[in-house]
């Protein structure tokens, strides 16, 4: 997955590397049970009918008195209030990722043995404006940043998240590049893959924009150019696996069985196929107020390609109570219906 991640990544622009590594047990089980529900709370989509603008009498407008208060107190505690945001944000943040180191889940003795591959994309490598056959630079390259994309669920994170631990090697269409650098946490590596002295280089015959040469005032560049046949080191065989193909139909059916669960913290969200479920339901979500999904709270499911032009429902446990959406289309002009099933 990590590696058709990446194609599809540098299909689109992105300067995406595949990354082999350690990661936590929950990462490469993607046990997601501790993790909160990651999206917004679904909203149905209903159509609204487009109303007519109103047209004014006039479109001639006398134009508004200018304001010639002086805004300069106003302004100054807006800057003030900006900054105490800004510094606030930091705080939270960096509380935050106290808090997730914390509920991490205890060290095993597999720990430093979950081998995983993810994908991680640059957004400002250099090489990518540069278009020189070589490149001067000085012996402290700058830091790149780097995001930590995971195939399996598609979360984007950043590199000081908790949940790689080591990361072996890293490679894309031009090279294979392994890891040099010690360092205790994945934050700490620096994502310059150029600097030789950081990544060793396995495979010849890389773009010359992908190399970095340290240039003293008393040495030759051209010397410091090796051939192609100095750097082979490695042999790679041709690809064993068959060219990827999606039909139609499996494209159309998106999940193995037609079906597909992922259970959050005190979540359960399901998924169905088109025209696999004979009501027309394509999603649904179920929150739980413990953490064995024994004591549902609220139900949303969302239906498509109803002859009766339902959308959604929204069903409460507590209250009992039931609240149904429809499109636009009905006979009735229906848009919405509620019930209650609560005894008294």
């Amino acid at each position: 997955m990590a590696t058709l991640l990446c194609s599809m990544l540098l299909g689109a622009g992105f300067q995406a590397f595949v990354v082999s590594g350690v990661a936590r047990a929950e990462t490469v089980e993607c046990d997601l049970r501790e993790r909160p529900y990651p999206y917004q709370m679904p909203a149905p989509k209903v159509e609204e009918e487009q109303k007519a603008k109103p047209t004014t009498g006039s479109k001639y407008k006398l134009r508004p008195l200018p304001d010639l208060r002086s805004h300069l107190e106003e302004n100054m505690a807006e800057l003030l209030r900006e900054k105490e945001a800004a510094e606030q944000k930091i705080k939270d943040e960096a509380l935050q990722r106290t808090l997730e180191e914390l509920e991490l889940q205890p060290v095993d003795k597999y720990h430093f043995r979950r081998s995983h591959a993810w994908v991680v994309v640059l957004d400002n490598a250099p090489w990518v404006t540069v278009h020189t056959a070589v490149h001067k630079t000085d012996a402290s390259p700058k830091m790149l940043t780097a995001r930590f994309f995971e195939p399996s669920t598609g979360f984007i994170c950043e590199t000081h998240c908790k949940q790689y631990i080591l990361i072996d090697s890293v490679w894309n269409q031009y090279n294979y590049y392994v890891n040099k650098q010690e360092y205790q946490r994945v934050s700490e590596i620096r994502w310059d893959l150029r600097d030789t002295t950081d990544w060793e280089h396995i495979l010849p015959g890389e773009p010359p924009e992908m190399r970095t040469y340290v240039v003293h005032s008393d040495e030759n560049v051209a010397d410091l150019v090796h051939p192609i046949q100095d750097e082979h080191h490695l042999d790679t065989i041709r690809s064993w696996v068959m060219r990827l193909h999606i039909g139609a139909k499996e494209f159309e059916e998106r999940f193995p069985k037609l079906e597909k669960t992922v259970y959050y913290q005190k979540a359960k969200h399901e998924r169905y196929s088109p025209y696999s479920q004979r009501t027309g339901k394509v999603m649904q979500l179920t929150l739980y107020s413990d953490d064995e999904y024994n004591q549902p709270t609220e139900r949303w499911e969302f239906f498509e390609n109803r002859t009766d032009k339902l959308i959604s429902i929204k069903y409460n446990y507590e209250t009992l109570e039931t609240e149904e959406n429809f499109a636009i289309g009905r006979n009735d002009s229906l848009k919405g219906m509620h019930a209650s099933l609560q005894m008294y």
